[in-house]
């Protein structure tokens, strides 16, 4: 296929230039079809020099220049080129901010840069359903939390980003993962009541009903949902309650600049966001580390609650709760706190491989604190003593250890847990089916008072992919799929499977008898078998060999 290359096919600002006939010629050619009016692609030039080939390079006007595309970059290549190509009245735009994205609880996803330049927070959005490249134009990987440059192609009708070209991303700052420990967020909570819109609040939404269901009937975090976070987060991260100052409920009726027959959850957040800075002032505005969108959202959406996945360095986590789906979202602390939680960069529980259905926590659809998985992610818990990391050369084939006299995970959050990386599985270092085990007594107080009765007074199993779990400085802004597996109740010897996955571990976890003032104790012991369970010992003798139960500070004893 020969392509007409003199400096008038293509203009500066990389448009065609009366030569659509080339362009649609060569599209016919290699699809079989035809080809209306196109324009050049995001970086055509730089993709034809990358071949060999100065395709917009030529000086005299004059000069016959051809060049063969498919003889260069091949016949695929060519037809990718061809389709990447811009409609007339396209353009392109420079955007700057952090990479953030939202998951709709359905599998799917958007993507958009934070702006908050000038004390203000904008969504830039990479368009509906358009996922960034995976690398920048130096190569690096791409992850929420980084501070980039995005050059886009933008579709006229929708003012977004219709086509992006890694080499028109450049990753300015590496991805930040807000830490939830020692954290006092300074909350916004924006009411939207604009009835011409289709989103009048509901009767429920009015500062003084919202500032009860988050802070309890005084407004003091001494209650409601801010009590819950605080207690299960062992007084890591605590919301500052309105009698502080430093959080405000605020109700607002913007413009109507979001479509209302789909569902645009940037374009929501923009115009509430704007509508309480003009309210509340620039200065005030700028005060606040995260903005929570109280909203009859649109029809179209149908999601009861959403977050951005990371805050920035300077707090700006989003939150939409939606009140149209009420007793669901505003109902119980579920939605709100695992929103909440998704700031910090934490993703959804799962249970037999299902994301979303982990019970044991509310990152799942559970009503019970944060997993021990999500704990330790989260910075907020620690292993027991000697029981981090118990690995083949920790344990021995047919070799018990322990006890491990484990607190319920309620009281306290160090030396809460064991956690074992089972090296010996002919499947641990692959990266679908590897995964490290952790066990925590759960109990159906305080933070976990709501605990489903199911986990109460058990041991209960979580997995999590290892060689992220092994390694979180490279993947703590990933998904590790952390996984309920099973619960076993006291006086049981276990032979741990993974369901999910549909192996065994080749392990026996021994659960001993609750002690303490409030029995709020337990000890674990974990055996190792090369071909058989009856390797290890049976519980009976276990305990027998202990002389007593109470011989707590034993290691062979349970």
């Amino acid at each position: 296929m020969a392509w007409k290359t003199t400096p008038a096919l293509w203009r500066d600002d990389g448009r065609l230039d009366g030569s659509q006939a080339w362009v649609a010629a060569a599209l016919q050619r290699l699809t079989g079809g035809s080809a209306g009016a196109v324009g050049r692609p995001a970086g055509a030039h730089a993709a034809f020099k990358g071949a060999g080939v100065d395709a917009a390079g030529a000086t005299d006007p004059d000069a016959p220049a051809y060049v063969s595309v498919e003889r260069y970059v091949g016949p695929a290549a060519a037809l990718a080129l061809v389709v990447q190509l811009q409609a007339p009245g396209q353009d392109k735009k420079n955007i700057e901010g952090e990479l953030t994205y939202i998951d709709y609880h359905d599998g799917t996803g958007d993507w958009a840069l934070l702006d908050k330049s000038n004390n203000g927070r904008k969504f830039q959005p990479l368009g509906k359903g358009k996922k960034p490249p995976k690398k920048d134009k130096n190569g690096k990987d791409l992850e929420p939390g980084q501070y980039m440059t995005i050059g886009c192609t933008v579709d006229a009708t929708t003012g977004q980003c219709s086509f992006i070209d890694a080499t028109d991303v450049a990753i300015l700052k590496p991805a930040f993962i807000p830490p939830a420990t020692n954290v006092r967020e300074r909350l916004l909570v924006v009411i939207v009541d604009a009835p011409s819109c289709g989103s009048g609040a509901a009767a429920g939404a009015t500062p003084s009903n919202l500032a009860t269901l988050y802070f309890g009937p005084n407004s003091d975090g001494k209650g409601g949902w801010a009590d819950r976070l605080e207690t299960c987060s062992y007084g890591e991260v605590v919301w500052e309650p309105p009698t502080s100052g430093l959080t405000q409920f605020v109700t607002v009726t913007p413009s109507c600049s979001w479509p209302t027959s789909t569902c645009d959850s940037w374009a929501m957040a923009n115009a509430a966001n704007t509508a309480a800075q003009t309210k509340l002032g620039a200065t005030a505005f700028a005060t606040f580390t995260h903005f929570h969108l109280v909203m009859a959202v649109p029809s179209a959406c149908s999601w009861a609650g959403l977050a951005t996945l990371g805050g920035g360095v300077g707090g700006g986590g989003q939150v939409w709760l939606n009140t149209n789906t009420w007793t669901q979202t505003f109902g119980t602390f579920q939605v709100p706190l695992q929103e909440s939680i998704h700031n910090f960069v934490l993703y959804h529980g799962f249970s037999s491989g299902i994301e979303y259905q982990d019970k044991t926590t509310f990152m799942g659809t559970g009503l019970g604190c944060p997993a021990i998985t999500e704990k330790r992610w989260l910075g907020w818990a620690s292993p027991v003593a000697g029981g981090d990391g118990l690995d083949a050369a920790a344990l021995p084939a047919g070799a018990a250890l322990g006890p491990f006299n484990l607190p319920a995970s309620w009281s306290t959050g160090l030396g809460n847990h064991v956690r074992v990386r089972p090296t010996w599985t002919s499947f641990y270092t692959n990266t679908l089916y590897g995964m490290n085990l952790y066990f925590e007594f759960r109990q159906a107080k305080m933070g976990d008072i709501s605990l489903d009765a199911l986990y109460a007074n058990k041991v209960v199993v979580h997995e999590i992919m290892s060689y992220m779990d092994n390694d979180l400085a490279t993947y703590r802004s990933s998904d590790p799929h952390s996984n309920y597996m099973s619960n076993v109740a006291p006086n049981t010897r276990t032979v741990l499977n993974s369901p999910s996955l549909g192996v065994s571990y080749n392990l026996v976890m021994y659960v001993g008898a609750q002690f303490g003032a409030s029995s709020e104790f337990v000890p674990v012991y974990v055996c190792r078998y090369a071909t058989a369970d009856t390797e290890c010992d049976t519980l009976a003798n276990q305990d027998n060999a202990c002389g007593s139960s109470q011989k707590r500070t034993d290691r062979t004893c349970i």
